[in-house]
């Protein structure tokens, strides 16, 4: 047996590949440890479809308003808290895992399994 991907880990029949990460700051899109202009650039290049990296960090960091999309309500909430505005939701002030990953302290964990490819 062996795994196509030469990040996972063969056991057996199957392949694994943990994925590790320090929790991510809501609206901190760019994952620089702060919210400002960049993230504001960085959402509205996704929101419009461009082909930019993407993970499932700086998209648990997107969705502002927690609706589980990231469109341009995520975009528009990013924009005013980086101009100073009063808003109701956490923007630079939550921290958290994407979805499907556990948290460890201030670090979150994600394992992925496929089956390994026979000889």
């Amino acid at each position: 047996y062996y795994c196509e991907d030469a990040s996972y880990v063969l056991t057996g029949n199957q392949c694994h590949k943990t994925v590790n990460g320090k929790k991510i700051l809501l609206g901190d899109t760019n994952k620089d440890g702060s919210v400002n202009l960049r993230d504001v650039i960085k959402i509205d290049q996704y929101v419009a479809g461009w082909k930019i990296e993407y993970d499932d960090f700086s998209q648990a960091a997107s969705d502002v308003n927690g609706d589980g999309q990231i469109d341009y309500t995520d975009v528009t909430l990013i924009n005013e808290f980086v101009a100073g505005w009063d808003l109701k939701v956490n923007i630079g002030n939550k921290s958290l895992c994407p979805k499907d990953y556990q948290e460890n302290g201030d670090y979150c964990k994600k394992t992925f399994n496929t089956p390994a490819k026979k000889v």
